[in-house]
């Protein structure tokens, strides 16, 4: 099964990762099953998030603008 989120950055999704496990932690004690379900879905999610490309930033050798260079002065 796939999703689509829209509207939501990398950071975005990374901080519910966060949740499920800060939720996690707080349910162990009463409610362990409910705790592992957290726990499963934030590590699916972040697998996820973890095979999602970077964005490349262009360096000097990719079109950005480089210093002139001092040679013949």
């Amino acid at each position: 099964m796939a999703l689509l989120l829209t509207g939501l950055g990398h950071d975005d999704v990374a901080e519910i990762v966060e949740c499920l496990l800060l939720g996690s932690a707080h349910a162990a004690q009463g409610a362990p099953g409910l705790a592992d379900r957290r726990r499963e879905l934030a590590d699916m999610i972040g697998d996820a998030l973890d095979a999602v490309p970077t964005a490349q930033t262009p360096g000097p050798h990719h079109g950005a603008p480089t210093a002139p260079s001092q040679k013949g002065i």
